[in-house]
C-alpha cells in the first residue's frame, strides 16, 4: 500500500500519502512463520510421496523455496567434499542468488536425485500420466 500511494503521488494523481510525513500506525501481524517439531517433521516424511518428501527434506535441511528445488538442474549442484553446495542462479529477488551449503541428509537426496535423473533436471514435471525431465516445474 505505501508503495502504491508513493507513486501516486509522484504521478500527481494524490496531493499525499500518509505514510510521508505523517507516521502511520501498523497492527502487529501475526507470523506465518512456524517450527515443525521432530515428531510433526517425521509423520510428515513417512507419509509424503517420493517426490514431496525430497522436496521436504530440502526445504527443511537447507530452507530453499519449492520453486528454487523444482527448477534445480544438475550443474548447480557442488558435491566436493570440502563444500558441498548447491547454487541457486535466480528467485523471487535479487538476493535470491546465492550458494546454499548441503548438510548430509540432503546430500543423500540430491544424490538419489542425481543418479535417477532422466534429464537435465533432477525433479520432473508431471506431463500426462508420466514425467517430463526435459523442462522445469515452472517453465
Amino acid at each position: 500500500m505505501r508503495q502504491i500511494l508513493g507513486i501516486a503521488v509522484k504521478e500527481e494523481l494524490i496531493q499525499k500519502s500518509p505514510f510521508f510525513g505523517e507516521r502511520v500506525e501498523f497492527l502487529h501481524e501475526k507470523g506465518r512463520e512456524r517450527t515443525l517439531s521432530f515428531d510433526e517433521e517425521r509423520k510428515y516424511l513417512k507419509a509424503a510421496t517420493p517426490v514431496l518428501r525430497d522436496v521436504a527434506m530440502i526445504t527443511v535441511e537447507i530452507g530453499l523455496r519449492p520453486g528454487e528445488i523444482f527448477q534445480l538442474r544438475s550443474e548447480d549442484l557442488r558435491i566436493e567434499p570440502d563444500a558441498p553446495h548447491v547454487h541457486i542462479g535466480e528467485g523471487k529477488s535479487d538476493r535470491s542468488v546465492r550458494d546454499v551449503p548441503i548438510t548430509w541428509r540432503t546430500l543423500l537426496v540430491f544424490n538419489r536425485r542425481l543418479s535417477n535423473a532422466k534429464g537435465e533436471y533432477l525433479f520432473p514435471r508431471m506431463a500426462g500420466n508420466g514425467y517430463d525431465w526435459t523442462s522445469s516445474q515452472l517453465s
